[in-house]
This record gives structure tokens, sequence and C-alpha cells, in this order.
């Protein structure tokens, strides 16, 4: 299932945690705080009534791609399933405060350092990817940059491609088509920073 959680109080990918929010039911929420059946979301987002249900319930993982489907036709940025309410000039986030984002369509794991990206320009994330992960090609507003701790990860921006090993760092436009891939068997370990937040 698709969730996001907080260490140490949530349980989903870390045994300890004792707690766990459905990103399913968020949407569930702002879907019936639109007035919305589940058939009108299906027809606005071009997926299956079955598909958004199953969805809603947990019984269903949706990809980045058909997440941002469904928030786009609810008229919110997708940032707003982690949203956290507090907010402040100055924020300090302990280790075990992080919010994890796990695409298991993907592979891959986003540790979100700062709990409210949208009171933000700018959003900033740990990223664990698992061998075999990788996306299809996607385009959003905005730039981005990230470095390489661990592992060889292949980006392709457009129709170049780049291998990125340990310590390497790359910046690039959002808006030029591009994709990631994780085709070694180790696990790809690096930091992402992206402007204007686009979770």
């Amino acid at each position: 299932m698709l969730r996001i959680e907080n260490l140490g109080e949530r349980l989903s990918l870390h045994e300890e945690s004792t707690m766990e929010i459905e990103i399913g039911s968020r949407l569930k929420y702002f879907r019936e705080k639109k007035g919305l059946s589940v058939y009108a979301l299906a027809q606005r987002c071009g997926l299956t009534r079955s598909f958004i249900s199953k969805v809603e319930k947990g019984q269903a993982s949706p990809s980045i791609s058909s997440l941002k489907k469904i928030t786009n036709s609810l008229e919110i940025p997708i940032n707003s399933l982690f949203e956290d309410k507090n907010s402040s000039d100055i924020i300090i986030t302990n280790s075990k405060q992080r919010r994890i984002f796990y695409n298991p369509t993907s592979k891959i794991t986003y540790e979100f350092l700062f709990p409210n990206p949208r009171s933000r320009s700018i959003d900033v994330y740990f990223f664990r990817l698992k061998p075999g992960g990788k996306s299809n090609f996607y385009t959003h507003d905005g730039e981005e940059c990230g470095s390489i701790i661990q592992g060889t990860m292949k980006i392709t921006i457009g129709d170049k491609e780049y291998i990125l090993k340990p310590g390497d760092s790359i910046y690039f436009k959002s808006t030029i088509p591009h994709k990631w891939e994780n085709g070694s068997k180790e696990e790809v370990l690096g930091f992402w920073a992206v402007s204007p937040p686009s979770f």
C-alpha cells in the first residue's frame, strides 16, 4: 500500500512505528470535500471508478503519474497529502520526524526533510532507489538538482543519458522530459531538491 508516515509514530516501512496515515483516506477526504462521487472523479481524471475506490481503501498503490492525475482533478497540489499544519520561518526536523513516501511501482522511497513543503518554494528529500526501480518520462514546472551518495543511477533528460555515481551532482530544468533508473544490483541513495515543490 502507498502511505505517508512519520518515523517513530507510524507503521508501514519500519516495524518500530505505531500508527499509519493512508494516502487513500486523504484522497477520499478531498474528494468528498469537493462534493464529488467516485464515478465523477474517475470521469475527470481518466481512471476507472474501481481503481480510485481501491486507492481510497488502501487496496491499490497508484503510480506518481496516476496520483497527479487524481490530485489535478481535485484541484489540489499533490503535496497536500503530506502537509503538516504547522509552519515556521525556521524549521528543524529530527531524523525520526521525516515523512516517508514509498512508491512500490517505481521502487523508490522519499524521505522528506521538512514536513510542510507547501509553505516553501523548495523541497528537499533523501531518496532510496531499489535495484530495478525506474520512472517514466515526466515534466513539471521549475528546476531541480541532486547528488548521489551510494550506487549508480541513470537519468535521461530529453534525448541525453547521464550516469551518476557517488559524489556526482546534476542540475536541470524540470520542464525538460526526464526519467531515472537503477539498472544495477545495488540500492541508490541520494539527496534531491526541487523548486517549486512538485509533490
